[in-house]
């Protein structure tokens, strides 16, 4: 079994990054709702099957996804194949008369498996992404 490998860098060259990207499944039909402060949002499920020599006990992770504003959300159904690159936030909010948080990945960018060639352009852009960040932070 293989072991994670990682990379230090100091604290003066590194830069803040969040990001996520899931290549999964819909693993939940899709919730739309309009949130007290008028946002409307999207919410789903994406699973992602552990990767092959994981130490992971579980077969799979399931995260929830939300899609934020007046753009369309996903249109797909459970066991549609999916791309979503995002954010991790923590969001608070009253419920019961006491304060609730959720942790969940915001999606900026959404593709489902009809559209292939988008999946491929998305893949692309996020490891485009990625690796100019990490390029950066060796040069910093």
């Amino acid at each position: 079994m293989s072991q994670p490998s990682a990379t230090s860098c100091s604290a003066s060259t590194s830069l803040p990054l969040n990001l996520v990207v899931l290549r999964g499944h819909l693993s939940s039909e899709e919730v739309r709702r309009t949130l007290p402060s008028g946002d409307q949002l999207c919410q789903f499920e994406v699973t992602v099957p552990a990767s092959v020599g994981s130490s992971a006990k579980s077969g799979a992770s399931t995260s929830p996804v939300v899609w934020f504003g007046e753009r369309n959300g996903p249109t797909g159904i459970a066991g549609d194949d999916v791309l979503v690159i995002g954010q991790v936030r923590r969001r608070f909010y009253r419920a019961g008369g006491s304060t609730q948080s959720r942790t969940e990945v915001v999606a900026s960018k959404l593709v489902l498996s009809p559209q292939r060639r988008s999946l491929g352009s998305a893949h692309k852009t996020a490891s485009s992404a990625l690796a100019l960040l990490l390029g950066d932070q060796a040069k910093g």
